[in-house]
């Protein structure tokens, strides 16, 4: 970090959406934001901490640019039990965000709502 930079909260540039992948199979859950510095992350599903399992649940964050990350999570083999409330909180020592998104399935396609 250089000295005119200034270190503050993670600030969300794009709150969580959701990606289809594979024909409905594999869903990427991602949201954007800012930090400084670099912040730890955690998703939840109904307010039930979510694990990387390396499989079906896959956590990951990457700086895209200077300051500015790309945070996920990958569902992999979707089912209807995976339908319900995902939640990311993102942290660093100056603050942290958090916002949800819901998971509705609809016998035709996946419906998705952001609040």
């Amino acid at each position: 970090m250089s000295r005119t930079e200034v270190e503050h909260p993670p600030t969300f540039t794009i709150k969580p959406r959701i990606r289809e992948e594979d024909e409905g199979n594999r869903l990427l859950f991602e949201c954007e934001l800012n930090s400084i510095p670099r912040p730890d992350f955690v998703w939840y599903k109904d307010e039930e901490l979510v694990v990387d399992d390396g499989y079906r649940f896959q956590l990951g964050i990457r700086e895209t640019r200077p300051h500015h990350y790309l945070c996920w999570l990958e569902l992999n083999d979707v089912i209807e039990i995976d339908e319900g409330n995902y939640r990311v909180l993102v942290k660093n020592l100056l603050g942290e965000v958090t916002a949800s998104i819901r998971l509705n399935f609809d016998r035709k396609c996946f419906c998705f709502f952001c609040f």
